[in-house]
């Protein structure tokens, strides 16, 4: 067992150099293509699909995985509910 002393030298509370004005992952954090889904209401195939033809935001790779960033989903969202209400024809 690592004691107190020890662990503090292991890891200090010092950020990574060039890493000062990163922003924190929890703050944007990445959306797996069953997640978009779940949160676009299609299938994932659907996702794949939209992402093609480039019909919703462009994901973005980290390492060997593909990743949207949940700001993007989220304000793709919000546009299309925003154009759905300006097309919405009235009712009588």
């Amino acid at each position: 067992m690592i004691g107190k002393r020890a662990r503090a030298k292991l890891v200090p509370n010092l950020p990574h150099k060039g890493t000062e004005n990163a922003i924190p992952c929890h703050e944007h954090p990445l959306l797996r293509a069953r997640e978009v889904s779940r949160l676009l209401a299609i299938s994932v195939r659907g996702v794949w699909r939209l992402a093609s033809a480039g019909q919703i935001p462009p994901p973005v790779r980290v390492g060997g995985a593909t990743r949207w960033r949940a700001s993007d989903i989220h304000e793709f969202i919000g546009g299309q509910k925003a154009h759905a209400s300006l097309t919405k024809p009235e009712r009588r």
